[in-house]
């Protein structure tokens, strides 16, 4: 009898152990659904974050991270929507489950209920923009509590100077092609953003008036966003594949940020050191 009793509680402990992985893996891909041409994967991203991605003159979606996304779905043979709207909102579609992936700084919803994929696709520097006939006033992260800067309405830079409490030095600005054209007009004023933004800005508008100069502080780690582990894991496992002969990611990076080396054919990984 007691043999017989021992052997039910071995099964039962087996068959336990057995299906708390299940629960568990279950529990931690609560939010995984199967992506079909009925119900695409639904990615959302900033319609002014150029040149990451952004709404171009005929109305239609482009950037880096907008090639990316489609690059990455064709590798996990995923159907996808792409839809640009404010980070704010893509924030909120992505957190109350209107939509699926988006790209964002981890630091910035790291409390948030999303997850983040272990690859960091990009990192983002800033930079400050200011007109060439005065001193660069902005070198650090220290420096905005002591100066007023333009800054885009949300950014990084914005909720860091609000965060540090030198939020009364931030003019805070939604449309910033508005901002770097007053600023190169009027001979004044000095922006804060991300460094390839404003690069992007002064190339696309050929400013010749304005310089730019880095800014010594914390960076911000890019990464895609979701409530679905299972959806992150193989975005990892696709860009390390697309990632390991360099030449399609060098060549969007290449493509947006680096346009001259796209033009040369030198890839941006390569350095002169003569």
């Amino acid at each position: 009898m007691m043999k017989h009793l021992l052997f039910k509680i071995a099964l039962a402990t087996a068959a336990l152990a057995c299906l708390l992985p299940l629960r568990l893996s279950a529990q931690a891909n609560a939010f995984a659904r199967e992506y079909t041409e009925e119900h695409p994967l639904i990615y959302e991203d900033a319609w002014d974050l150029w040149p990451y991605a952004y709404l171009n003159e005929q109305g239609k979606a482009e950037g880096y991270n907008i090639d990316l996304v489609k690059r990455l779905c064709e590798e996990m043979d995923i159907p996808v929507k792409i839809v640009l709207k404010s980070t704010q909102e893509a924030v909120k579609d992505l957190m109350e489950g209107r939509s699926d992936l988006m790209l964002g700084l981890e630091n910035r919803y790291k409390d948030s209920d999303l997850r983040c994929n272990q690859s960091v696709i990009l990192l983002f520097t800033h930079s400050v923009v200011y007109p060439k006939s005065l001193a660069q006033n902005v070198k650090d992260l220290a420096d905005l509590a002591k100066h007023v800067v333009i800054v885009h309405q949300g950014s990084f830079s914005h909720n860091l100077m609000q965060v540090n409490g030198w939020g009364h030095n931030a003019i805070a600005i939604e449309d910033m092609k508005a901002a770097i054209r007053k600023v190169s007009a009027e001979g004044k004023g000095q922006i804060v953003w991300n460094t390839m933004s404003l690069k992007w800005l002064l190339r696309k508008f050929q400013i010749e008036n304005l310089a730019i100069g880095s800014v010594d502080m914390p960076h911000g780690e890019y990464k895609f966003m979701s409530r679905d582990t299972m959806l992150l894991a193989n975005i990892d496992k696709a860009y390390k594949k697309i990632g390991a002969s360099r030449k399609d990611l060098e060549a969007l990076q290449n493509r947006w940020f680096y346009p001259e080396q796209a033009d040369s054919g030198i890839p941006s990984w390569i350095w002169d050191v003569t």
